[in-house]
């Protein structure tokens, strides 16, 4: 009974899912390195060459040669890594700036009025420090986290085959941004079939596929912002991940 299975499937997707939510909670989320932890690995062969860097958004520079503080850090941690990459003899890795900015405040505009894309300010910090501009990319579509994780995924890894991925921004936003970007990252999609290995016999249903995806996450400073400024950040962004973590356990399966 191709419905009674379909239920049982349902059934047991859902059971799977939350055992790997409890486990994730219990843990208290993925692993989490600094980007001088990922440097040393590196050059000490411990670590696998990253397809691409994923610089995260951190709200409206405050000039469109400037970025904030806290998303220079970020910035500057893939260029480190980018560096540790390719002295340890692996080509280099894309880096990804994420963010067009933020729907929380006004967008940064430039002195013609135009628009100004958060990433595109990470984008020039990260190429005025010697980033070969063959090697930076942009997103410039999302206005919060989820965006980011989504459009990352969407209009780029998935599209030139991006498979290990580093994601970097700061402390304070990691339990969050490491939730979204596992439940992004590890939603299937149907041409990974073959990459995962799971081609469905003939004549038979193919079912959910699996996306062969590897994520990692560094963590950088919280500099630039006060005490109190990062422990009102860390709650908002503790109860934040939370709920992504219910939704994510409650969302039901793409076929």
């Amino acid at each position: 009974d191709p419905a009674t299975a379909a239920r049982v499937e349902s059934i047991v997707d859902r059971t799977a899912r939350a055992e790997e939510a409890a486990k994730e909670a219990e843990a208290g989320g993925p692993p989490v390195i600094s980007p001088g932890e990922v440097c040393a690995a590196l050059r000490q062969g411990a670590c696998a060459p990253w397809d691409a860097l994923l610089v995260l958004g951190g709200g409206v520079p405050p000039a469109v040669d400037r970025q904030l503080r806290f998303v220079a850090n970020r910035c500057d941690a893939a260029l480190a890594v980018r560096a540790a990459q390719v002295e340890s003899g692996h080509g280099a890795p894309k880096i990804l700036c994420l963010s067009a900015g933020t729907a929380h405040a006004p967008q940064l505009l430039s002195p013609a009025g135009l628009p100004v894309w958060e990433a595109t300010v990470s984008a020039a910090h990260l190429l005025a420090r010697g980033a070969p501009a063959g090697e930076v990319l942009v997103e410039t579509t999302s206005y919060d986290t989820i965006g980011n994780a989504f459009f990352a995924r969407t209009c780029h890894a998935d599209l030139v085959g991006w498979r290990r991925l580093l994601v970097i921004t700061s402390a304070f936003h990691m339990d969050r941004s490491a939730a979204i970007f596992d439940w992004v990252f590890k939603l299937p999609h149907p041409s990974y079939h073959a990459v995962a290995g799971s081609s469905p016999s003939p004549g038979s249903s193919p079912g959910p596929a699996k996306a062969a995806y590897e994520l990692g996450y560094a963590a950088t400073p919280d500099e630039g912002l006060s005490g109190a400024g990062v422990e009102a950040r860390a709650a908002r962004e503790a109860k934040s991940a939370k709920t992504v973590r219910e939704v994510r356990l409650h969302t039901p399966p793409r076929r």
